[in-house]
């Protein structure tokens, strides 16, 4: 391809919007657009094929007029969208990709990826021999990342309001880590910015009640961290921009 037209490429891709992109799509951006903020994408794409594997069957609920999703679709908009905050730390990159692997699919991880050595708690397949083959796979940082951002089980009992206290608290207490605070951040505008598209109705109301008092724990957190994250472009304003703006939509 000559550099006209990778640039035309580029360019298109660049032009869609995150929720019009396929696997396929969003795949082919990460790698370019990775690559050209120096990322290595070689061990970027094998966390992308382990998610991609373990959520091969997984989907996202029907959002009014968009058609059901891949679920893989959702970590991959998450890589792409840190790609484009300018975050070009690998293990950040690499654990948006793996962010629901362990909480979703623990056993089907520690089955790819092998049940060699490690720690012996959480059962066969649980999650923490589940992060124990992530860290020898993809690095200690990517495995304390995705251990971070790993919800705990929520009691079969609890109310909507305890599990929904019980979330906040998680998400306060792990944003601290200027590398968990990206993913956690990432996964917020995800899920947050996509009630806009879903039906309205009780599961919507409920997912807003959910994340609409996470707002001023993510924007007390940007503050803290200021130019500590890892952005090339240095410009964490550009969070916070896209916090108001999702904030604005489901206050």
């Amino acid at each position: 391809m000559d550099a006209s037209t990778s640039a035309a490429v580029g360019g298109a891709l660049r032009a869609l919007a995150l929720k019009d992109m396929d696997p396929s799509l969003l795949g082919f951006a990460i790698v370019r657009e990775g690559a050209g903020l120096g990322v290595d994408t070689r061990a970027l794409q094998a966390a992308m094929e382990v998610a991609a594997y373990l959520h091969r069957d997984d989907q996202r609920g029907m959002r009014r007029n968009l058609p059901v999703d891949t679920y893989v679709t959702h970590p991959f908009r998450l890589v792409l969208r840190l790609i484009r905050y300018t975050c070009d730390d690998g293990a950040v990159l690499s654990a948006a990709a793996l962010h629901d692997t362990v909480e979703d699919h623990p056993a089907g991880l520690v089955a790819l990826l092998g049940a060699r050595g490690g720690r012996n708690g959480g059962g066969k397949g649980g999650p923490r021999r589940a992060l124990d083959r992530v860290a020898a796979t993809f690095g200690p940082d990517v495995a304390r990342i995705v251990g971070a951002v790993t919800n705990e089980p929520v009691p079969a009992a609890a109310t909507e309001a305890e599990a929904q206290r019980a979330y906040r608290d998680h998400v306060a207490a792990v944003v601290g880590d200027p590398q968990v605070f990206l993913v956690k951040f990432a996964d917020f505008v995800d899920n947050a910015g996509s009630l806009r598209y879903m039906p309205a109705g009780e599961r919507r109301d409920r997912l807003a009640r959910k994340y609409g008092p996470l707002v001023p724990t993510f924007r007390a957190a940007l503050a803290a961290h200021g130019d500590r994250l890892p952005l090339a472009g240095g410009d964490p304003a550009r969070l916070d921009r896209h916090l108001t703006k999702i904030a604005a939509r489901i206050g």
